[in-house]
């Protein structure tokens, strides 16, 4: 009897140190593909701050930082406050920008990265926050001086050479 107790309380140890080290094993991954600086991140959901959330399965949007290089392109669903009306400003959109001020916060106890980051294309410039979880889910924040702030849901990825190369 006193057996099978130790096997069973051994076990359970067992289970629970495991999945600890399957959550750190994810999480050092996901370290590393953020800190490598080339990464891929597809929106699947627009959240607005006025109105409810916008899926974007047919019209996905994507983050993609290779070499320093920021190229965005998420689709925007919300105010414009210089010219322009409701979604009159188009799509967020930086090719090949420089990215600024770019600063990662590891949040170990969480198993959580907080990217902070500046970038303007052409006419605006972007304030944009990533929180990204241990297996890559992620949620950004895009703030504009022109534009009513929105956020966006979906994952961060390795940065793969086919993706978005047209774009």
């Amino acid at each position: 009897m006193k057996k099978g107790i130790l096997f069973t309380l051994l076990c359970i140890v067992t289970l629970g140190l495991s999945a600890q080290t399957k959550s750190e094993k994810a999480y050092e991954q996901t370290k590393e593909l953020i800190v490598s600086g080339n990464y891929f991140f597809e929106a699947n959901k627009a959240l607005p701050t006025t109105g409810s959330s916008v899926s974007l399965v047919t019209n996905r949007g994507y983050l993609k930082l290779k070499d320093e290089q920021l190229t965005i392109y998420l689709p925007y669903f919300g105010e414009m406050y210089l010219g322009g009306g409701y979604n009159g400003g188009g799509p967020i959109a930086v090719t090949k920008g420089k990215v600024h001020d770019y600063n990662i916060k590891f949040n170990d106890k969480k198993h959580r990265l907080i990217i902070t980051f500046k970038v303007k294309n052409s006419s605006e410039r972007f304030d944009v926050t990533m929180n990204v979880d241990r297996l890559g889910w992620t949620s950004i924040i895009v703030k504009s001086m022109d534009r009513s702030t929105i956020s966006y849901y979906g994952k961060t990825r390795v940065l793969k050479t086919n993706m978005v190369s047209s774009k």
